[in-house]
């Protein structure tokens, strides 16, 4: 294996992974999940059908 240079270390482009997508994909769907249980939450408290703790 050769070793690079600084210069040539530089001039080393990267592009969008597939680990950085699914990433991305995972934070979204955990956002969508959030505020799906705020909404529930909320409309349970508002109708008065919580629990009592």
């Amino acid at each position: 294996m050769q070793e690079l240079t600084k210069q040539e270390l530089l001039l080393i482009k990267g592009g969008i992974s597939g680990a950085l997508i699914n990433s991305i994909a995972r934070l979204i769907d955990n956002l969508l999940e959030v505020g799906r249980s705020f909404g529930s939450g909320l409309r349970r408290i508002i109708a008065g059908r919580s629990c009592p703790l």
